[in-house]
């Protein structure tokens, strides 16, 4: 199977809800880490200096788009947490 054949497939499964790959928790707390980090840079800089349109424009959906990241990892790690059995 060719790359975009293999692009296309997953993008399928995505639309049907089912997920391309397993990820660990540890791996979902990495990336929730950098992606707090990038979205308090984003906020400070939404604070506290005057942008042009476009770029005010592209920052703001930057911060939603990370925004919205964070709530996906953190059900995603909700899930885990279901899944996983307690001892």
């Amino acid at each position: 199977m060719r790359r975009s054949e293999k692009g296309i497939l997953e993008l399928r499964n995505c639309q049907r809800g089912e997920f391309m790959t397993n990820y660990t928790k540890t791996a979902l707390e990495e990336a929730k880490i950098a992606l707090t980090s990038t979205l308090h840079k984003c906020e400070k800089i939404d604070d506290g200096k005057k942008l042009r349109q476009s770029q005010q424009t592209l920052l703001e959906r930057r911060i939603r788009a990370l925004r919205l990241a964070l709530e996906l990892i953190e059900k995603e790690m909700e899930k885990l947490e279901d899944v996983t059995p307690s001892f």
